[in-house]
C-alpha cells in the first residue's frame, strides 16, 4: 500500500533547507544535518537556450540582460549549467517588466476603453506580476541586499592584487 507521505513534494515541507556550506559558515552544522550527497555543480555560465527550431529563445532586452548578469553571477560563484532555465526565465521576465513600464509611461496609469470608460492600464498588472516573480528569482540567485548574508559566494581571488603589489616591496 502506498503511503501518502511518500507522495509529498520536498517543496511542501515549509522553510527551504539550508545548504551545507551555509551551515558550516554559521557554525550550526551537525553530522546528522549534513547531506553527504548534496550536489555541488561547477561554476559555469550555461549556453544561451535555443528553441525547438534552433533559434534563440532570448532576444532584445532579454538577451541583453543575459549578457549583463551571467558574468556577474559567475564571478560570485552563483551560476551553473543547471541554472539555465531559471536564468532564462529571469531574463524574459526582466525584459517584460521593462516593456510594461515603458507602456505605462507611454499610455499612463489610467486608459480610456472603447465605450469611453476609464480603467487601470492592464500593463500595471503585467508589471506587478513580473516584479513579484522577479523578486523570487533574484533571491534564488542572491541578487538582493537581504539575501547577501544567506549565501556563500565564491571567495575573491586576492592573489592578483598581491602579485601586483609585490613589485613595490622587493
Amino acid at each position: 500500500m502506498l503511503d501518502i507521505n511518500q507522495l509529498k513534494d520536498e517543496s511542501m515541507k515549509g522553510r527551504p533547507l539550508k545548504p551545507t556550506k551555509l551551515k558550516m559558515l554559521q557554525g550550526t552544522q551537525k553530522p546528522s544535518r549534513i547531506n553527504p550527497r548534496e550536489p555541488e555543480p561547477d561554476v559555469e555560465i550555461p549556453d544561451v537556450p535555443t528553441g525547438s527550431d534552433g533559434g534563440p529563445v532570448l532576444t532584445g532586452l532579454a538577451k541583453a540582460e543575459w549578457d549583463y548578469i551571467t558574468p556577474i553571477l559567475e564571478e560570485q560563484g552563483l551560476i551553473a549549467k543547471i541554472n539555465r532555465n531559471s536564468l532564462a526565465r529571469y531574463c524574459i521576465l526582466s525584459a517584460r517588466f521593462i516593456k510594461a513600464n515603458e507602456k505605462i509611461e507611454e499610455e499612463g496609469e489610467i486608459v480610456t476603453l472603447n465605450a469611453g470608460r476609464q480603467a487601470n492600464n492592464p500593463w500595471i498588472k503585467v508589471q506587478r506580476d513580473c516584479a513579484s516573480e522577479l523578486r523570487r528569482l533574484e533571491e534564488s540567485f542572491c541578487m538582493t541586499n537581504t539575501t547577501y548574508g544567506k549565501f556563500h559566494a565564491k571567495p575573491h581571488d586576492d592573489s592578483k592584487k598581491k602579485k601586483s603589489a609585490d613589485r613595490f616591496f622587493k
